[in-house]
């Protein structure tokens, strides 16, 4: 065996990540770090000690700047860990520094080169773990659930892909979502949120989902009233089911919701003026919108408001009402048994065949025929 005390010296020479060395009872005996890091957390430890293979390698995702990788070296009783984290830290009022630690493929490469150097071959199947739920937990029982895990063959849903699921909402792009929310649910299992409670589970999971999808939006354009609205309105819904067969048919919706709220808010590319029309349109979409007051609430004339709406959206402002209204349609048709005729009043809609019109308008289908496909009453 290599002497792993002259690797890690090599190591420090062109890595900017912490290196900690750990007995197996958990006593740090050896801690390098760059300049501004913190010194590692001992809530990790326990978990760390919970790896019980031979020669075993570990990479955990702690958070989206956040990841470390863990070598078990037997013949020195000790664990050999790299951590890396970047940060924001404010210097002065005027003025924020950014500490950056590597990627995860690099922490992946340079974790393969340490454990090479000390084994003289490569580890097995180093994939990136979410760790994020047990990492810092102190009840024995979550300090079990990823060990647990490794042994039995389960792996949470992998982290990349989340990601990818979620730039695809903040994109508004509904067919990389679809594509990307399938890889994402191949990729492993959502973890166990709550033990014994298979409801529960399944709503917790639907509400997190909610939680990043909104964020997402957000991120894409979309306004926070907006998008929290959303949200509410579908954590509501999710609260008061008895019954959810699917959790991933349900997440799925959800972010069908929040793609279509992306798409036609279209906010990213607006000037402030037409930023302004878009949430005076937003705040009275339930009431009778004229072009005259649209046209005040941006101090212009109705022709001059109308050609840089078009010039700048692509589409006509009062088509851009009839999208925002058939978005407020469709979470009534996929949150509540509402008739259409109670959604066309509470919408302002002044009769039922003007509300079908629109939506198909849009949608391409009826009321009814989105509601039998996408409820989940």
């Amino acid at each position: 065996m290599a002497d792993y005390q002259l690797l890690l010296a090599e190591l420090r020479n062109f890595v900017d990540l912490s290196i900690i060395v750990c007995r197996f009872d958990g006593q740090i005996i050896q801690q390098w770090k760059p300049t501004m890091a913190n010194n590692f957390p001992k809530a990790y430890l326990a978990k760390i000690q919970q790896i019980k293979q031979p020669a075993a390698a570990r990479l955990y995702i702690i958070s989206a700047n956040e990841n470390l990788s863990v070598i078990r070296y037997d013949s020195e009783q000790v664990f050999i860990v790299l951590w890396s984290v970047s940060k924001k830290m404010s210097i002065d009022k005027n003025f924020e520094d950014h500490f950056t630690g590597v990627s995860t493929n690099h922490l992946i490469s340079i974790t393969r080169f340490l454990y090479y150097g000390l084994f003289n071959r490569f580890p097995e199947n180093l994939k990136p773990i979410s760790a994020s739920d047990t990492m810092v937990a102190t009840n024995r029982q979550h300090e079990s659930i990823l060990e647990s895990n490794q042994e039995n063959g389960i792996s949470h849903n992998n982290y990349f892909l989340e990601t990818n699921m979620l730039e695809s909402i903040k994109n508004g792009d509904l067919a990389k979502f679809e594509v990307n929310h399938e890889a994402f649910i191949k990729s492993g299992s959502y973890g166990q949120l709550v033990i014994g409670n298979e409801l529960r589970q399944k709503k917790d999971l639907a509400i997190t989902a909610t939680t990043l999808f909104t964020r997402a939006a957000i991120r894409g354009g979309l306004p926070p009233d907006a998008a929290f609205a959303l949200s509410d309105s579908c954590i509501q819904k999710i609260e008061a089911e008895t019954l959810i067969e699917s959790v991933n048919m349900l997440i799925r919706k959800i972010g069908y919701l929040f793609i279509e709220r992306v798409r036609n808010h279209a906010q990213r590319a607006s000037s402030i003026p037409i930023y302004l029309v878009k949430d005076y349109i937003y705040k009275h979409l339930h009431e009778r919108i004229l072009l005259v007051d649209l046209a005040k609430s941006v101090n212009c004339s109705v022709s001059y408001l109308c050609k840089s709406f078009k010039k700048e959206t692509g589409m006509t402002i009062s088509n851009y009402i009839a999208q925002q209204r058939v978005g407020e349609i469709e979470s009534y048709l996929i949150f509540t048994q509402k008739s259409l005729t109670e959604i066309a009043i509470d919408l302002g809609f002044h009769d039922l065949s003007y509300l079908t019109k629109t939506f198909k308008k849009v949608d391409t289908i009826s009321p009814t025929q989105f509601r039998s496909k996408y409820r989940f009453y």
